[in-house]
């Protein structure tokens, strides 16, 4: 269930898909007695949502939310984790507040890895397969870390 914030996002993403310009709203808003969005209440909201997705449907026009993650997206982000860790425990990078520079260090290894020019071309199945890599090599430096400072 969305919440009230995700709500009026939602309905100013279908007024702006639809549209439905500033009077258009106004009139909408009136319909319920308010001059503002944020005055709905979340059942108002989800039942004029409902409707402006029932108007865009009838128009062929897409409203799903793109902002919602596919598998590959989540597994992409675990593999720059899992790239940023290790590098981390190498030293070459420090081990949390990564800014631009680790970022762009962390994708460019994971695309060589891959073998692809960008990030996006990495299907979830390869991510997979370098995520238990990399987690594995962390876990070997790791290891002889802990080795190397128990028998010193």
């Amino acid at each position: 269930m969305r919440n009230k914030k995700q709500l009026i996002r939602d309905f100013h993403i279908l007024l702006h898909r639809l549209g439905i310009d500033e009077i258009g709203k106004e009139g909408i808003l009136a319909g319920y007695g308010v001059d503002s969005s944020t005055e709905l209440n979340e059942a108002a909201l989800t039942e004029i949502c409902d409707r402006l997705h029932e108007e865009a449907k009838a128009r062929g026009m897409e409203t799903e939310a793109k902002n919602s993650p596919t598998e590959a997206e989540k597994e992409r982000k675990r593999l720059k984790v899992a790239i940023g860790k290790l590098l981390a425990a190498q030293g070459k990078i420090k081990a949390d507040g990564w800014g631009v520079a680790e970022w762009n260090l962390i994708a460019g290894t994971a695309c060589r890895a891959a073998k692809v020019s960008r990030m996006d071309d990495i299907p979830a199945s390869k991510c997979r397969g370098l995520i238990y890599e990399f987690n594995r090599q962390r876990e070997g430096i790791e290891e002889a870390k802990e080795y190397t400072v128990n028998n010193q």
